[in-house]
């Protein structure tokens, strides 16, 4: 039997982890939820703004010429629109259940 040798740093790092992507995850969700509402947003998540057009230029974003790859905007964009997609998904997926605690 293979004992594992208790770590506190570990164990806090973990934590503070969990808790910094809930923190995120949670800021995501309210700003997708706003986007309606007419608050634009801001910090991090300014792209957003452009929901859109992100979601709706997929194509410019998956199929750049291979030489647009080495530009930083065209990278930046494709980040951006995954973001903005993977974000409208979970806030669908999120609302699909009547309680918030039901999705854990």
């Amino acid at each position: 039997m293979v004992v594992k040798k208790f770590d506190s740093k570990s164990v806090f790092k973990e934590l503070v982890f969990k808790f910094n992507l809930a923190t995120v995850s949670k800021h995501l969700m309210k700003t997708v939820s706003q986007l309606g509402t007419g608050n634009k947003p801001v910090g991090t998540t300014t792209y957003m703004a452009r929901m859109e057009q992100l979601i709706c230029n997929i194509m410019l974003v998956l199929f750049p010429a291979p030489e647009d790859w080495l530009k930083p905007n065209v990278v930046l964009e494709a980040f951006e629109a995954r973001a903005a997609r993977m974000c409208v998904a979970c806030a669908q997926n999120l609302s699909e259940f009547s309680n918030p605690e039901e999705s854990k």
